[in-house]
This record gives structure tokens, C-alpha cells and sequence, in this order.
């Protein structure tokens, strides 16, 4: 497999970096979804959208996270953290303003989860290096999505090898999206 390259423009970069380096320091395993690992595999410079990251926390250390980020230049609004708690998700934002990009830090809380951060790749920024979700879940992710802007086989073409069809729709079908599985 190539490597892979991310090209991420301001302020989405100091976002991506920011949420990188908190989740590194309290140790937590995490791979960025969305917007970052869709620029990682189709080579597109990420200018908009959320800044998602999945990551494996404990319950008992969830709050940390929020808690951590209000001291390190994110805006945390409590009461969108407590309504988004069932959707295991984190709510943020970077910076100062509306348009200050959004972060979610999307709880890993099951097996299938669990297994994409364990499937995630490197993909250099600069002189950095993030992990981002394997190519095959986030087209797993994306065929959960109402999302038109990249497909299922825009990113198997530009993946080349690295996608694996037949390993993507046996995952469809084991978590019982059998009919979302292509006919060829």
C-alpha cells in the first residue's frame, strides 16, 4: 500500500492536531473518521466539515476528555456534551467564533468499533503521522450515511489493492446489511 497523505487547510488543521495530541497525552487509542480519513484515502485537501475522531475510552474516563479539551483551547458546552452522552459522542468546538470547526470525538463502544481502530493506518501530515480508519470501514461509515459527495467505489478505485470487496461485504452482511451489498 502507498502511503498516505493528508493535505489539511486552516483551521481544520490546528483541530485535527489538537484533538490528536490531547487524545495521545491521556493515552487513548483513537483514528480520525469523516472528513480526515476521506482526504487520507481519496487525496482530497479537507477545507470543510467536522473534524471526527473514533476513539476507545472507558466510561469511567469519558469525562476526561471534555474536561481536558476546555483547557486546551476547545470550547466545551456541557449541555451539548449531556444530550449527545447516548449517541456516545463528544461535542466540541476549536477556537473562537461560529465558524470555529467542530470536533467529535465519536466513543468506540462496540466489537465492531473496537476492530476499526484496530485496522487503522498511518497517513502523513507534514512531518506527522495520524491514524485514520482502514479504507474498508470507512466505507462501512459512509454506507451508513446519507452522504452523496464520495462512494463506495470512488474510494475501493483510489485505494486500489488496499480495498478488499469481498472482505467489506462479507462485514455488510455479518452486521446484517446484506442488502446493502453491490451486486456485481
Amino acid at each position: 500500500m502507498t502511503q498516505l497523505r493528508l493535505e489539511i487547510v486552516e483551521p481544520r488543521l490546528a483541530a485535527t492536531c489538537a484533538i490528536d495530541e490531547l487524545l495521545a497525552r491521556q493515552q487513548v487509542v483513537h483514528a480520525f473518521v469523516g472528513e480526515v480519513a476521506i482526504g487520507a484515502w481519496t487525496g482530497r485537501c479537507v477545507e470543510t466539515g467536522s473534524v471526527d475522531v473514533l476513539a476507545l475510552v472507558s466510561p469511567d474516563r469519558c469525562q476526561q476528555i471534555p474536561m481536558m479539551a476546555s483547557h486546551r483551547g476547545f470550547r466545551v458546552d456541557e449541555a451539548d456534551v449531556e444530550s449527545a452522552r447516548e449517541l456516545d459522542l463528544i461535542p466540541m468546538r476549536w477556537g473562537k467564533g461560529t465558524s470555529a470547526p467542530r470536533v467529535h470525538v465519536l466513543m468506540a463502544t462496540n466489537a465492531l468499533y473496537a476492530a476499526m481502530l484496530n485496522r487503522a493506518v498511518d497517513a502523513r501530515l507534514g512531518e506527522s503521522m495520524l491514524r485514520v480508519v482502514h479504507v474498508e470501514d470507512l466505507a462501512l461509515m459512509l454506507t451508513l450515511s446519507d452522504r452523496d459527495d464520495v462512494t463506495v467505489d470512488e474510494l475501493a478505485v483510489r485505494s486500489g489493492h488496499a480495498f478488499d470487496r469481498t472482505r467489506f461485504e462479507e462485514t455488510l452482511r455479518s452486521i446484517g446489511l446484506a442488502g446493502k451489498v453491490d451486486v456485481h
